[in-house]
């Protein structure tokens, strides 16, 4: 499976794990597949941008329709990080889908200064 199939699965099962239409696919799991394709971006910084933009316009899109419990728990989990610090706390899993695009945005970044 090609670096932009495989994103675009990580992206499709984030949506569908947040949204709630995805119940079996574990949130941790997940986590874990997409961590070693953020490297790889970074190697194929120049080719891979406009698919790492279109995937971000297109989660964030879908999650802008999230519910407001979806939302709050987001707000939830973010204010509990702040409030670790530096400690691990676990996430929801209706929350996956804005981790994963924290991710694409930080990565982002990244790809393009280089």
């Amino acid at each position: 499976m090609s670096l932009t199939n495989q994103l675009e699965s990580i992206v499709a099962r984030a949506t569908a794990v947040t949204l709630g239409t995805d119940t079996s696919t574990s949130a941790d799991a997940l986590l874990a597949e997409s961590n070693p394709l953020w490297g790889q971006l970074g190697e194929h910084a120049a080719e891979l941008l406009p698919v790492v933009d279109r995937l971000m316009a297109k989660l964030k899109g879908d999650l802008a329709g999230a519910p407001a419990a979806v939302k709050s728990a987001l707000e939830q989990h973010r204010s509990a990080e702040a409030e670790a610090k530096f400690d691990r706390v676990d996430a929801p899993r209706e929350v996956v889908g804005f981790q994963i695009l924290d991710a694409l945005e930080r990565i982002r970044s990244f790809m393009a200064k280089a």
